[in-house]
């Protein structure tokens, strides 16, 4: 038997449909015994991309075998990019080439793209054939897996073809997060963040008190279930009362207008929750300059996010990004509408007028103040995001095993992604029969700088002292080389073994004078020591 705790169910007011919900660890075989006794259904077929199919689906399908039952898996390649009119076309044929008729059933094992992808296919297959939802990211979990919305992209954006289709059964698990990369649970947990800020400030007072465990669910499994159904909650009630988004269901959608036009513009490169954070800190800001809500509370729901290491802003331009709004599926005639709070678990204009048009000349003013100011608001360091992004991303791949220079290109091309296109990253690593050092960076690094003396400059001095030297002038310091010949200032951090050993130096250089601080030195010297950590296997 499986160890299944608990269940709910979610009736829709306007339709006959009911989604029942069950919550536990160790799920799968409840899955089966479920389909075992689901009357009607012939044949199963199993949807998910090539990554989770790997992880989960022969110990999905070997507990519905041991049921008594077969399904077929089909797969398609992860990523955003496969939600496509095309990929589905493809799903259906393959479908229809292994006989499925309307006695068929769709278990959806994935996450948002997946249960996206597969109850779009079940909403149209032979106009319609049952699915169940089996999330396995945090997103999916607390949100895209309840609610019946199911849709591709396209070109001009994002969930623009789709239909409403209820699932029969949703299968919450926490367990199967173990496998989901750091960077996409952090991303994930924003949609709870998200239900928290318009529905319930002692859930977002729970989790911002929790956050160090939800970031690694293994640690407290019940606190992450409790998170997870709460937020489920959140969303029945409101599903529940407007299935097809008429008004209220419009609310899920704080932080998703600025969300879903980044997504479309970094052409899906942000993840789904990155973008979101950022439109929510925009909405923060927006509901600020018009008077709704304190500023106080606009930079709690920064912070939390600088910590979960999401907040990571836009440069991009906007008017792009106004171009973008236009297509958001909220915009009237053109125009579009904003979901604000006026406090914290409140949104503004409740109940008659969830979402909010904005005079253009404020909106504009707003989205180039976000902008120029990096795009993460004002209540938390953007750098703090940033680097907590970097530093979980280093150590979690590191986790997984890396030699020594694997580990400083792994973090050089890290650190690069996090602070942006106008830096060198690279690692000077000591050999101690040579006075010049390899140099390890992104590809798109200057390639005439492969060797340097490693002694002189900034670098030595770093190496000599073992302490993280900054230097905001590099013209200012003497016998100074740099590693990209456009810097203008560097930060430059020792590599030490576990054993204390000097290893190398880890060498940033920006374009502009200034660019480093104290915040940058202790998250710098966070990533150093976890590439030092991976000396054991030092390879050249």
């Amino acid at each position: 038997m499986s160890s299944a705790r608990a269940a709910m169910e979610i009736r829709y007011s306007r339709a006959a449909a009911t989604t029942r919900i069950l919550f536990g660890a160790g799920i799968f075989p409840h899955v089966a015994e479920r389909l075992r006794a689901r009357d009607g259904v012939r044949k199963i077929a199993c949807i998910s991309d090539d990554r989770v199919a790997a992880l989960h689906a022969p110990a999905l399908l070997s507990e519905i075998e041991r049921a008594g039952l077969r399904a077929d898996l089909v797969t398609f390649p992860a990523g955003e990019t496969s939600k496509n009119r095309d990929e589905k076309a493809r799903i259906e044929d393959r479908l229809l080439d292994l006989g499925y008729g309307r006695d068929s059933l769709i278990l959806a094992l994935g996450g948002g793209v997946t249960g996206d992808l597969a109850g779009f296919v079940a909403a149209t297959f032979l106009r319609g054939i049952p699915f169940w939802q089996i999330p396995t990211t945090i997103v999916a979990m607390v949100d895209s897996s309840v609610g019946g919305k199911t849709a591709v992209d396209v070109p001009a954006g994002k969930n623009l073809i789709g239909a409403f289709h209820q699932p029969e059964e949703v299968y919450i698990d926490p367990a199967l997060l173990t496998t989901l990369p750091g960077r996409e649970l952090r991303a994930g947990l924003v949609e709870a963040v998200k239900h928290a800020l318009i529905r319930d400030a002692d859930l977002f007072a729970s989790i911002e008190e929790g956050l160090d465990s939800l970031i690694d669910p293994t640690r407290d499994i019940d606190l992450a279930l409790r998170i997870i159904r709460r937020n489920i909650e959140i969303k029945a009630e409101v599903v529940s009362q407007d299935e097809r988004e008429s008004g209220l269901r419009s609310i899920l959608n704080y932080g998703h207008t600025l969300g879903h036009a980044l997504e479309l513009l970094s052409d899906y490169r942000m993840l789904h929750g990155e973008a979101v954070a950022a439109g929510i800190a925009f909405a923060g800001r927006l509901a600020v300059r018009l008077g709704l809500l304190a500023e106080g509370d606009a930079d709690r729901q920064e912070r939390i996010l600088a910590r979960l290491g999401v907040l990571i802003g836009t440069s991009e331009d906007p008017r792009r990004i106004l171009d973008a709004f236009r297509l958001d599926k909220k915009a009237r005639a053109g125009t579009p509408r904003f979901v604000l709070l006026d406090g914290i678990g409140r949104v503004a204009g409740l109940p008659e007028n969830p979402t909010r048009a904005v005079d253009p000349a404020i909106l504009r003013e707003c989205l180039e103040a976000f902008v120029s100011t990096g795009g993460a608001g004002r209540g938390a360091d953007p750098k703090e995001s940033r680097y907590a992004r970097a530093t979980a991303e280093i150590r979690e791949i590191l986790g997984r095993g890396a030699t020594f220079g694997e580990a400083c290109a792994i973090a050089a091309e890290a650190i690069h992604r996090a602070m942006g296109t106008n830096l060198w990253t690279g690692f000077y690593l000591v050999d101690p029969d040579r006075s010049d050092e390899l140099v390890l960076g992104p590809a798109q690094g200057p390639p005439a700088c492969a060797r340097i003396p490693f002694s002189r400059g900034v670098c030595g001095c770093a190496a000599r002292e073992r302490r993280t030297v900054i230097v905001p002038d590099v013209h200012r310091f003497p016998d100074h080389i740099a590693c990209d010949p456009r810097a203008q200032s560097e930060i430059v951090v020792p590599v030490f073994s576990p054993a204390g050993d000097l290893l190398g130096v880890l060498d940033v250089d920006a374009t502009e004078p200034g660019a480093f601080d104290e915040v940058d030195a202790r998250v710098l010297e966070a990533i150093a020591s976890a590439v030092g950590a991976a000396a054991g296997t030092r390879s050249r």
